[in-house]
């Protein structure tokens, strides 16, 4: 079904879309945790891409397969001659040697010193989004531009802390949203377009109701102990 490979991981691989080269399609190697959770990532990539469209690609579908696995199809965009060189230095099945070791930190190096991604991390950092830094998730465009090309969570999972501050085992988990909601709804009162705040607002709201579904799912015993 799927012929050209774009890049590989242990999460999940990338292909390009059969029927329209300009999309991808990422397939995960593991089941999926919820279905509403699956479906929470369209709606958050389709609110990220709507507040910084240079920096996160549109998001066509989330869904997940029969055997539970997450698919998601995604804008293509280009991918810098670094993050191509890193993926296949990732992906190769045996271990790197001495110079593809050297090959790799100074790829490293380089983007840490061209500043890749920081103003991706600055973004998200002020709307409170934790995600994964590090750089190969990064590349660079033709306009200067840094995209982001990995997923990210919409929520994430927590214990209550101790009177020490750490997490306390004996206490449940808790679900919480990946986000700071207030500055989220400050950064969207800053769109332009009033269209553009509708949706992104529509999408804002579905993320809390699968949130509650999520929520709900897990306390009646759904997806057993937790």
């Amino acid at each position: 079904m799927f012929e050209r490979i774009l890049a590989e991981g242990v999460e999940k691989k990338v292909y390009e879309d059969p029927d329209n080269p300009e999309r991808v399609v990422k397939i995960y190697n593991y089941e999926s945790s919820s279905l509403p959770e699956v479906k929470s990532r369209y709606h958050f990539g389709k609110l990220l891409h709507i507040l910084f469209p240079d920096n996160f690609p549109d998001i066509h579908l989330s869904g997940q397969k029969n055997d539970k696995t997450a698919t998601i199809i995604a804008e293509k965009r280009e991918r810098d001659s670094d993050h191509a060189r890193m993926s296949e230095l990732l992906n190769k099945p045996e271990a790197l040697n001495k110079e593809e070791k050297d090959e790799y930190d100074n790829i490293i190096t380089r983007q840490e010193s061209a500043g890749l991604g920081h103003d991706i991390v600055q973004k998200l950092g002020s709307l409170g989004v934790k995600f994964d830094t590090l750089a190969r998730n990064f590349s660079r465009q033709e306009s200067g531009q840094d995209v982001y090309l990995d997923t990210i969570n919409t929520w994430v999972y927590l214990r209550p802390t101790d009177t020490d501050g750490l997490p306390d085992l004996n206490q449940k988990k808790y679900l919480a949203l990946n986000f700071d909601e207030l500055a989220l709804t400050t950064q969207i009162e800053k769109l332009v377009g009033e269209n553009q705040k509708r949706q992104a607002y529509m999408h804002l709201e579905r993320i809390k109701a699968l949130a509650e579904q999520e929520r709900t799912e897990k306390n009646s015993g759904a997806w057993g102990p937790f």
